[in-house]
């Protein structure tokens, strides 16, 4: 449980700074999303739906 929670906190760590980086302006491209298809287990990009009706689902347990 300690080494998930501390793996958890790295990529959380090394995913925040390039965040900083971009600024949220008019004009600006937003950052690159991506996920995991749940079928094939292939890296899926955003970009690659152009054109395509996407469903994001976000949801959160508190």
């Amino acid at each position: 449980m300690l080494r998930t929670t501390v793996l958890v906190l790295l990529l959380m760590a090394a995913m925040y700074e390039p965040c900083l980086a971009w600024t949220p302006e008019i004009g600006n491209r937003a950052l690159p999303l991506y996920g995991t298809d749940r079928v094939s287990g292939q890296s899926i990009e955003l970009d690659s739906m152009k054109g395509k009706w996407v469903l994001l689902e976000a949801w959160a347990t508190w």
